[in-house]
C-alpha cells in the first residue's frame, strides 16, 4: 500500500464491523459474530460530525470513580473524576508514532504492565498516574520483592513511574492487592521509590462498555484500563492499541514497541487474548464518538 501524502495516511483506517445480533427477550439469551471488514478512505469529515452528533444526542453518560486509592497511613480515598483521559497501551504501532506530546496533554494518563518510558518519549509521552498491572506482573514484582533477589532492572523498570499509583484489580483484601502493597513497601524501602496502590471493587464497569466486555472471553490489560476509565474520565483517547501484522503505512507493527517484544509480531505467538475483536470494540466506540482511538501517526 502507497500514500501519496500523510493525510491519506491518515485517513487510511482499518474498521472492523461488530454485528451484534440480539434475540428476543422470550429466548432470554444473545449471539455475537466479528465480521472482519476492511474499509479504506474514511471521510475524516464525516467521521467528525458523527462524534459531534453523538456528543449532542448524550451518548456519553454520567459515570463515578470505581477506582480506590490506599494511602500510605493505611487510609483510603476514590480518585477524582477526570475531564481528559489517556490509555496508553505497548503495541509496536506507537514507534514513531510522535504521539508523545498530545498523550501527555491528557488530564490523566494511564498505563499497562510497567512499560519502557524514556527511551520512548517522543512516541509515548513520560506523563503517568497510574499503571495497570495484570497477575502475572503483580506476582512476579511480589516474587522479587519476598525473595529480595538483586534484580538490576527491578528499579530500571520502574523508576520512570515513581510517585505514580500502581493499580491490580480486585478488592482491598484480594491476593494481588496485599501482594501489591507489600512489593510497593519494599521498593520504598529498597530504591526509595514511593508508588501508591489502587484497587478496584467488583465489576464497576459503566453501561456504555459493560456489553462489549461482557463478550470477551479474556480481555487484556488494556481492555481492562479502558473499561475503568470510562468510570473515571469524562473524555478517553486511546493509543497503542493494534491488533495487525502491518500498519496503515504497511511497515511490521511488532508486538510492543520496547523490549524483547520489539522482535516479535502477533503471529509469533498465541496469548489467549482477541486482539482484533478487543480493536474492534474500540473502532465501534470511536465511530460513535464514545472515545477517541488513535491508529496513526499524531504528526
Amino acid at each position: 500500500m502507497q500514500f501519496t501524502s500523510r493525510q491519506q495516511e491518515r485517513d487510511s483506517v482499518l474498521f472492523y464491523n461488530i454485528d451484534i445480533m440480539e434475540k428476543s427477550p422470550a429466548h432470554n439469551s444473545r449471539t455475537t459474530t466479528t465480521d472482519a471488514i476492511l474499509e479504506q478512505g474514511v471521510n475524516k469529515k464525516a467521521h467528525a460530525i458523527s462524534i459531534e452528533k453523538s456528543k449532542r444526542l448524550g451518548h456519553v453518560p454520567p459515570r463515578s470513580s470505581s477506582f480506590v486509592v490506599k494511602e500510605e497511613d493505611g487510609s483510603t480515598h476514590p480518585i477524582p473524576q477526570q475531564n481528559t483521559c489517556a490509555v496508553v497501551g505497548n503495541s509496536g504501532i506507537l514507534l514513531d508514532s510522535n504521539c508523545g506530546e498530545a498523550i501527555d496533554s491528557n488530564d490523566f494518563v494511564i498505563r499497562c504492565n510497567i512499560p519502557e518510558i524514556e527511551k520512548y518519549s517522543r512516541d509515548v509521552g513520560t506523563k503517568t498516574n497510574i499503571t495497570h498491572m495484570n497477575p502475572r506482573r503483580v506476582h512476579d514484582l511480589f516474587e522479587h520483592a519476598r525473595q529480595n533477589k538483586d534484580y538490576l532492572n527491578l528499579y530500571e523498570d520502574f523508576r520512570f513511574l515513581n510517585n505514580s499509583i500502581l493499580w491490580s484489580r480486585g478488592s482491598a483484601e484480594s491476593a494481588g492487592t496485599q501482594n501489591l502493597l507489600y512489593s510497593t513497601n519494599y521498593l520504598m524501602s529498597k530504591f526509595n521509590l514511593n508508588f501508591r496502590i489502587a484497587y478496584t471493587k467488583g465489576k464497576l464497569w459503566c453501561t456504555i462498555i459493560q456489553r462489549y466486555m461482557n463478550e470477551i472471553n479474556v480481555p487484556t490489560a488494556g481492555m481492562l484500563a479502558i473499561a475503568e476509565a470510562f468510570c473515571l474520565c469524562d473524555k478517553i483517547s486511546v493509543y497503542g492499541f493494534y491488533p495487525f501484522l502491518t500498519g496503515p503505512d504497511d511497515r511490521t507493527v511488532p508486538y510492543h514497541y520496547f523490549g524483547e517484544m520489539t522482535t516479535k509480531t502477533l503471529d509469533n505467538f498465541d496469548t489467549g487474548h482477541n486482539f482484533r475483536q478487543e480493536y474492534s470494540i474500540l473502532q465501534l466506540l470511536d465511530r460513535d464518538g464514545i472515545l477517541e482511538l488513535v491508529s496513526v501517526k499524531c504528526k
